[in-house]
């Protein structure tokens, strides 16, 4: 009986544990200018990307749902006008579970130097449903207590 009780409680325990978020981690080289250096997720819907450039430049990210061989057909366009050469842009209200595709673009203002990523892509976080997870738990509990009154209810009927 104490090990049915143990191995329900390490079902319990294997299913509360954290769910990972989903995101990527990607790095590439397009030109001497620019490298893209990671995508990570923060919240339940939003992402961070960031790159590094080998000079100070202005951040722009281009983004949608699908893969544009153009960077003007995406449909989302984010700036960041501060001259710099470790690059964050923060996405925000995006559709939870959904993979979409970035562009990232550094360009020196006042001169024609611009580097333009690869298409790469991230799924963008699926909030946790918190409802199963605390029904499972109260469920254990009530379980794991149903157990026990039987279980000293055998001991009183025995003695």
């Amino acid at each position: 009986m104490k090990l049915k009780l143990i191995i329900a409680l390490c079902l319990i325990l294997v299913w509360l544990s954290p769910v990972g978020v989903e995101g990527a981690t990607q790095e590439a080289s397009t030109s001497p200018l620019l490298e893209v250096s990671e995508v990570s997720a923060h919240t339940n819907r939003a992402v961070e990307i960031s790159w590094k450039t080998n000079i100070k430049a202005i951040s722009q990210l281009y983004y949608d749902t699908e893969s544009h061989e153009d960077i003007a057909d995406y449909a989302f366009f984010v700036e960041d006008l501060a001259l710099t050469a470790e690059h964050k842009i923060g996405l925000t209200g995006l559709s939870p579970g959904t993979l979409y595709h970035y562009r990232v673009r550094a360009a020196i203002p006042g001169t024609e130097a611009a580097a333009i990523s690869d298409d790469y892509t991230f799924i963008s976080p699926t909030p946790i449903n918190w409802a199963p997870i605390i029904g499972a738990f109260v469920g254990g509990i009530i379980i794991i207590l149903l157990v026990y009154i039987a279980i000293l209810r055998r001991r009183q009927r025995s003695a």
